[in-house]
């Protein structure tokens, strides 16, 4: 039997959990919605052209990461399946399983949010300017976009990619920032009108379900005016080799 203090806590984690699937569901159905709208004014393919499939493909991220939380709400937080499947004897080893659940979660919407965003990015600038070598440095392809679309690396888009690549990289060390810099500096920018400083050699906590939100949001914005330039509106037929979902 747990204590009333333990019982609490799952409590109250499973209503900040839930609160987290309103938060994305709700950004889902922003999603969904600009995928209904340039259907009805489009001719395009609803299941392969670029235009719209980049939409279903983080649909699709969001949706697969909301089930984790939902699964985590219902089976995980509460402690019934560690219980279940793996015979946990105390709180501390379910709480810990429900930590790891949690956090690699959040690590697959980042990791596949940019591998989705860094391919699109990469067709993109190859349609814009066929003499671009999109095997190049992300960020360099990624300032050719902007400069391309006239979209100033002062705006919430830019911002956007520079968070989710601060907070992604972390992974493949643990959790803790480095720089790869030569200059191997503390990183800051602004975004939102907030200040982002991530400490070399030192965790950082930026990886908040508001902070993801303001990136998702902010990468739609970033494809929407992308599709309104002429070059990318035009085109009959936009197709990429790519996973299609």
């Amino acid at each position: 039997m747990y204590t009333r203090e333990e019982i609490n806590y799952m409590k109250t984690q499973q209503e900040l959990i839930l609160n987290e699937v309103i938060l994305f569901d709700a950004t889902r159905e922003q999603v969904k919605n600009y995928i209904n709208q340039l259907l009805q004014l489009n001719p395009w393919n609803i299941d392969k052209d670029v235009r719209v499939n980049i939409l279903h493909q983080i649909e699709s991220v969001l949706t697969s990461y909301q089930m984790n939380l939902v699964f985590s709400v219902e089976q995980v937080s509460s402690h019934q399946f560690q219980h279940l499947h793996f015979k946990t004897p105390t709180f501390k080893d379910a709480n810990r399983v429900t930590s790891a659940y949690l956090s690699y979660n959040g690590n697959a919407l980042l990791y596949n949010l940019s591998g989705i965003i860094e391919r699109y990015l990469r067709i993109i600038c190859r349609e814009l300017d066929h003499a671009t070598d999109i095997s190049k440095g992300i960020y360099g392809i990624r300032k050719k976009v902007f400069d391309l679309i006239e979209l100033p690396t002062t705006s919430d888009e830019w911002g956007a990619l520079n968070l989710l690549t601060a907070i992604r990289n972390p992974i493949h060390n643990n959790g803790v920032y480095v720089n790869p810099s030569a200059g191997k500096a503390d990183e800051n920018f602004y975004y939102r009108n907030q200040a982002f400083v991530f400490v070399n050699h030192t965790p950082h906590k930026f990886a908040t379900c508001e902070n993801l939100n303001h990136i998702i949001l902010d990468l739609v914005s970033l494809i929407k005016a992308i599709n309104n330039h002429p070059i990318i509106r035009d085109k009959k037929l936009f197709i990429d080799q790519c996973l299609y979902l």
